[in-house]
């Protein structure tokens, strides 16, 4: 069985099951049948997923305790290392 992994352009990766030639043969019918809901797909995902990165997520104090113990941490074990 082939299979080719496809990239869409928006980050998504998808199978589409056939080689290479079935995938663009599938590609260029998608484009003749319905060029216009594709852009409006793509449109509606950017625009969704803009707010939830615009979020930022601080570090819980806890987090940032850990963060701040990293570089001696790992001098200890950098030492252990070469004991």
């Amino acid at each position: 069985m082939t299979s080719v992994f496809v990239l869409d352009g928006s980050g998504d990766v998808d199978e589409f099951v056939g080689g290479y030639t079935d995938w663009m043969s599938h590609v260029t019918q998608e484009k003749q049948n319905k060029p216009a809901v594709v852009v409006k797909k793509t449109a509606e995902v950017s625009k969704q997923e803009k707010p939830v990165a615009a979020k930022k997520k601080k570090l819980s104090f806890k987090e940032q305790q850990e963060l701040d113990k990293l570089p001696q941490m790992i001098d200890e074990l950098e030492a252990k290392q070469t004991r």
